[in-house]
């Protein structure tokens, strides 16, 4: 009963904050959920870790080397790539603090290319790790209290995200109430493409729970279940996002086939009809953006968003072949991908929204093998819940999530929101068995039960120094405003980040002085090195060379600027015609 009021209320919480997407607040639930892991491990009749446990040990050290600083000789040793990305940012913060911009001293570097983004995986990682194992600690009867909780919070979340849509439009606050900078917002999530995806996540487990209540006989439940069903596909639906689209079609066909294999023909016949309900509702007042969106789903060939995403997916296997044995560090690749992208639309990527791409090319192929291990261990537990327990119910729930959530990490990246990754991780726990419970001569391995997440607890504890640092050194909109000590270190934790750059670049040239503009220039030339098809960088450049009476380097960042945007124009440097 601990567990389950736990876990329920640490979702609440999420909920009402944004999906966790706050500052501070997945660090705290990551370190509730250890504390709590550590006060049931000290009972010696408690479950003992395993090689799964191992495996994410393993994962989420290496993911912590990674953030830690080190010496320029040793992190030389893991690519000349990052020696000289090292090298070049050590220069220019030691000439920033001889020219009096910042006071800050010789850095130290990572290995990744995004210390606070990849600080921000490690807490969701252990946060990911400690709700999966306490919630397959819990007995059966509240295993299937919780599952029915999480369905249930899906549907209301579903009711809510679409008032917030279409009846009272919440504009740029989550819950009409915390301002955020970017997104359109839906409910907690901040866009509707993940508001979606996790609605879409919650559809087969109703599904199941439907033809569970009609096996035993429970026909209020059945009722209830139907209702659920239906607010949940419309709320996808009206989302409007075609990836939460695709995931509920496929999770949705995965579900028919498993009734129809079991021949539960009362049950498909209503899931039949849950469909043609909501269907009918839908028509009752029909949206023609379902109908655009729909139409440019069928014809994805013609689609801008599709040959994009595409292009993206290409241009980043580059950054693997490049990146193949510690990749470019977790959430990472918004700090990398300028320099690869061969498109020049303005839209930026921050991530590859396609999961099976970007976890080999942040985490590096052999952090990739141990991931695809952990998945492989946690199937294998999967198979001995359904031989020992035979919880029919709860392994197929659990399926048809799976089955969405493979589907839409195809197209987004909405397993890095707090909320989402956790529901998943909550309910995969949910179809695992404890394991073997722990007697005197497994005394040992039970030590290790209480190490994993005391060691969590001490990372938790030395990212958290860091304070929101975490948060901000690899945000945009707080580097627009930083001082000129922040924007440096922010230059120290990602090296390759061209915002850093060419914020330290603007900074250098408001001191007037002719060291500081040439700085200035250096800085920015650096910058469009690390984002080739960013016309606006160019420009700046061009005028920055102009103001310095480099009239040919001005011309050369000009031709850059016209090749990018043909419609763009510096007076000052337009040829003149030829005489006829």
């Amino acid at each position: 009963m601990l567990i389950f009021i736990v876990l329920v209320s640490i979702f609440i919480t999420i909920m009402l904050l944004g999906a966790g997407i706050f500052p501070f607040t997945i660090a705290a639930v990551a370190a509730i959920l250890c504390f709590i892991c550590i006060l049931l491990n000290r009972k010696q009749d408690f479950p003992q870790a395993g090689v799964l446990s191992f495996l994410v040990s393993v994962l989420i050290i290496v993911l912590t080397v990674t953030v830690i600083p080190l010496p320029s000789s040793i992190s030389g040793i893991f690519g000349p790539e990052r020696a000289k990305q090292n090298l070049i940012a050590e220069k220019a913060i030691n000439n920033a603090v001889a020219l009096g911009i910042t006071n800050v001293s010789t850095p130290l570097f990572a290995l990744t290319r995004n210390r606070a983004g990849t600080a921000r995986m490690i807490l969701l990682l252990i946060a990911g790790f400690s709700v999966a194992t306490l919630s397959s600690r819990m007995p059966p009867t509240w295993k299937d209290r919780y599952l029915k909780f999480m369905i249930l919070s899906g549907v209301v979340l579903a009711v809510a995200g679409f008032i917030s849509q279409w009846v009272i439009p919440q504009g740029k606050n989550i819950w009409w109430l915390f301002p955020v900078p970017h997104g359109r917002p839906v409910g907690c999530f901040i866009n509707r493409n993940h508001f979606g995806g996790f609605i879409a996540i919650m559809c087969a487990p109703a599904v199941f729970m439907m033809s569970d209540s009609i096996e035993k006989k429970r026909y209020a439940s059945v009722l209830t279940w139907c209702a659920c069903l239906i607010a949940l596909n419309i709320a996808v639906i009206l989302s409007l996002s075609k990836g939460a689209w695709l995931a509920l079609i496929t999770s949705m066909s995965f579900s028919f086939m498993v009734l129809s294999l079991r021949k539960h023909i009362t049950a498909v016949i209503l899931f039949a009809a849950v469909f043609i309900i909501s269907g009918c509702i839908l028509l009752l007042n029909p949206h023609q953006q379902i109908s655009e969106r729909f139409k440019s789903m069928v014809n994805f060939k013609q689609n801008q968003s599709v040959e994009m995403r595409l292009s993206t997916w290409h241009d980043s296997l580059a950054i693997l072949r490049d990146y193949p044995v510690m990749g470019i560090g977790a959430n990472a690749f918004r700090m990398i991908f300028p320099q690869y992208r061969s498109a020049t639309t303005r839209k930026p990527f921050e991530h590859i929204e396609n999961e099976y791409l970007q976890i080999p090319v942040e985490f590096g192929l052999p952090a990739t093998a141990v991931i695809i291990a952990i998945l492989f261990c946690t199937a294998k537990r999967c198979q001995e819940t359904w031989q020992v327990e035979k919880n029919v119910t709860i392994l197929l729930c659990v399926g048809g999530m799976l089955v969405a959530v493979a589907v839409h990490a195809l197209t987004d990246f909405a397993l890095r929101i707090p909320l989402y990754f956790l529901t998943v991780c909550s309910m995969i726990g949910l179809a695992i068995s404890p394991g073997v419970p722990c007697t005197v001569e497994h005394s040992n391995r039970h030590t290790f039960s209480i190490l994993l997440p005391a060691g969590a607890l001490v990372i938790i504890a030395g990212l958290s120094c860091m304070g929101k640092e975490i948060y901000q050194l690899d945000s945009t909109d707080h580097l627009d405003t930083a001082a000129n000590d922040r924007i440096c270190r922010a230059l120290s934790w990602s090296p390759t980040s061209w915002h850093a750059w060419y914020q330290l670049g603007k900074t250098a040239v408001t001191l007037k002085t002719d060291n500081a503009c040439r700085f200035g220039e250096n800085c920015l030339t650096q910058s469009v090195k690390y984002d080739p098809n960013n016309y606006l960088i160019w420009q700046e450049l061009s005028l920055l060379r102009l103001s310095l009476q480099d009239l040919d380097g001005a011309r050369e960042a000009y031709k850059h600027v016209k090749k990018l945007r043909a419609w763009k124009q510096i007076k000052e440097l337009e040829e003149q015609p030829s005489p006829q």
